[in-house]
């Protein structure tokens, strides 16, 4: 029986765009154990019930440090592991690391090109600043979206993924539901519901792809004086103040509820209740895509055209300025202009995001991609 070990590192949303590349693997190897290990409860929680996977194993690296890492890494080499594998992104030091002393067999994860016109495909000298010479089968990184990255990595395991459904895997339990029925009840939630998550990951600067605040508050009145909209903010506990800060300085607050749980799951139940979501390039709106919301991403420096939605009820809007789009994984995101003003989410006006949610509403297909 083969064994294999998966690595998903980043965050909810890169966990669930590795959902296709496991059915992959447990449609070639039927009888293989599937192994993967997270960095984070959410992405636990988010593998918690997929068919595909056999051992979902917590372990907070970064919080844990060196000496405990490496304890727990040579533990984990004493399963013997045949193949490891490490999904897109995988240019971070620790990353290649900690795939290296998992001591597999077969160490499979991406190059990252040295060259390219476009400045968020090119990597000039991460080959040896992320050691991604010690994995021992590789593939180029090339400019396609992250689920056919991953998809591409696993032909080195003479792998034809091409019948696989680019469909996420996410299953909600009975708690769930009843999660949901009882915050719409005990809020008196009736009518049109429309989701936002402003937020966004503080790790790495992940918080500058984040849409204005201010942005938002006008956003949220227009959509209750317009739409008769009620306005569920969700975000996690680090998001609290951000929260607490739109719904005080929106005019109709007695519209506005702020969603809170302790569970990722417990929140994708509210989402899934949600008509609409409204959101930053995030975990979330991969969430709300895969439980068929109809889902609007307003994107910043990240490429869309790696991370969006990929459902037939999402549409992305963003800013096609000289600069974008600039972020390479890997790095600290900010902004590359001289103002550092963020213009790529600054130009981004509430009418381009209403006019893609009357898109949504009048039955266009997505993915719908904006450019302002």
């Amino acid at each position: 029986m083969k064994k294999i070990l998966v690595f998903s590192l980043p965050g909810i949303g890169n966990t669930l765009m590795i959902t296709p590349m496991l059915e992959a693997l447990r449609v070639h190897y039927k009888d293989a154990k599937i192994t993967v290990i997270v960095m984070y409860k959410s992405c636990k929680e988010i593998l918690e019930g997929n068919l595909n996977v056999d051992e979902v194993i917590l372990f907070e690296f970064i919080k844990q440090g060196y000496i405990k890492s490496l304890k727990f890494l040579y533990k984990l080499s004493k399963e013997k592991f045949d193949i490891s594998i490490m999904p897109h992104p995988s240019n971070e030091l620790y990353y290649t690391l900690v795939s290296f002393f998992s001591r597999a067999k077969i160490k499979i994860g991406h190059r990252y090109p040295y060259f390219s016109m476009n400045l968020s495909y090119k990597y000039p000298y991460f080959k040896i600043t992320s050691l991604s010479f010690l994995y021992n089968k590789t593939i180029s990184l090339g400019s396609k979206h992250e689920v056919d990255e991953n998809l591409d990595l696993i032909k080195l395991l003479g792998i034809n993924p091409v019948k696989v459904k680019k469909k996420f895997f996410l299953t909600l339990e009975k708690s769930n539901s009843e999660f949901v029925l009882k915050f719409l009840k005990d809020n008196k939630i009736n009518g049109l519901k429309i989701g936002i998550h402003p937020g966004a990951s503080k790790y790495a600067g992940m918080q500058n792809k984040r849409w204005p605040k201010d942005k938002y508050i006008e956003l949220c009145d227009y959509l209750i004086e317009n739409y008769k909209a009620n306005i569920l903010i969700f975000g996690g506990d680090d998001e609290n103040d951000l929260k607490q800060s739109i719904r005080q300085n929106v005019k109709n607050r007695n519209n506005v509820f702020l969603v809170s749980t302790q569970s990722i799951k417990d929140a994708a139940a509210v989402i899934g209740k949600c008509d609409f979501f409204i959101t930053n390039d995030t975990g979330l709106m991969h969430i709300a895509a895969t439980l068929d919301v109809l889902t609007i991403a307003i994107s910043g420096a990240v490429d869309y055209r790696r991370t969006h939605p990929l459902n037939k009820k999402s549409a992305v809007v963003y800013h096609d300025i000289s600069c974008y789009p600039c972020y390479r994984f890997g790095e600290n995101l900010e902004c590359k202009r001289k103002e550092k003003d963020y213009a790529c989410l600054k130009y981004i006006s509430i009418y381009n995001v209403v006019m893609l949610l009357e898109k949504l509403k009048n039955g266009s297909k997505g993915p719908i991609i904006e450019k302002v």
